[in-house]
């Protein structure tokens, strides 16, 4: 799994990525598990943006504005 936290001058960035056969995409976007509640209650409350992909692994990325 590699984490990375970056910022630039208006936002920043959390990227979480592991090399595993990937997610359903499908699956997350029907998805009412609690992790899924939780992520999406939490995005809204810091304002922010997030978009699962799948790439030679699953890939989460967090964008949300720089205070």
């Amino acid at each position: 799994i590699h984490v990375k936290f970056h910022c630039d001058t208006d936002y920043c960035y959390l990227v979480i990525k592991d090399n595993g056969i990937g997610i359903d995409l499908n699956k997350v976007k029907n998805s009412d598990s609690l992790g899924m509640e939780l992520i999406q209650l939490l995005t809204e409350q810091i304002d922010a943006q997030y978009v699962f992909k799948v790439d030679n692994g699953t890939i989460f990325e967090l964008k949300f504005l720089k205070k």
